[in-house]
């Protein structure tokens, strides 16, 4: 069943969360792959690129997955979650959301504000705003530091799915899987 279930998220809200999460975490091992190579490499400007096309697709993605989200029921949790607890999950959930949008935009300016192009399967985007070198370095700043963030997010948010699972012994987890 592709729709949200009482007891379970249907398959197309799992497809569409375990495929951001697969193209999360290929553009973070991408971009972190970078280092391995000298600054200036066509090896290194390559992970970059591939590693802005995976944004891309995020940021697409995460177009179909809102609405698709905000259109369905959510399952229940079984037993309920305290009060204060369901509140942090929400919010985790809405910060998580936030930075998947928020991240390409700011990787997209900063390609802008750089004057480089960027496209996504051939098509090149247009420029939003002109070259700015200061800008470029405040956007890149910017996207590097919320990059990290998500990262310890996104391990919090695993972390919580486990704790869920083999402490609380609710359907949280088993809700996705």
């Amino acid at each position: 069943m592709w729709r949200n279930t009482e007891k379970e998220y249907g398959k197309g809200m799992r497809l569409l969360h375990w495929l951001s999460a697969f193209l999360v975490i290929l553009a973070l091992v991408l971009i972190e792959s970078k280092g391995y190579w000298p600054k200036g490499s066509p090896e290194r400007e390559a992970l970059k690129s591939v590693h802005a096309q995976f944004g891309l697709l995020i940021f697409l993605v995460m177009w179909v997955r809102l609405p698709w989200r905000m259109t369905q029921r959510l399952p229940d949790i079984t037993p309920p979650l305290p009060r204060l607890q369901a509140l942090v999950a929400h919010l985790m959930h809405a910060v998580l959301n936030l930075m998947l949008l928020i991240l390409p935009v700011l990787g997209i300016l900063m390609m802008n504000a750089k004057d480089k192009a960027i496209g996504l399967f051939g098509v090149t985007l247009p420029s939003f705003i002109g070259p700015d070198k200061e800008l470029a370095h405040t956007l890149q700043e910017a996207h590097e530091t919320l990059g990290e963030l998500m990262i310890w997010l996104i391990a919090l948010h695993a972390a919580a799915a486990l704790w869920h699972h083999w402490v609380q012994r609710d359907n949280t987890l088993r809700r996705m899987l």
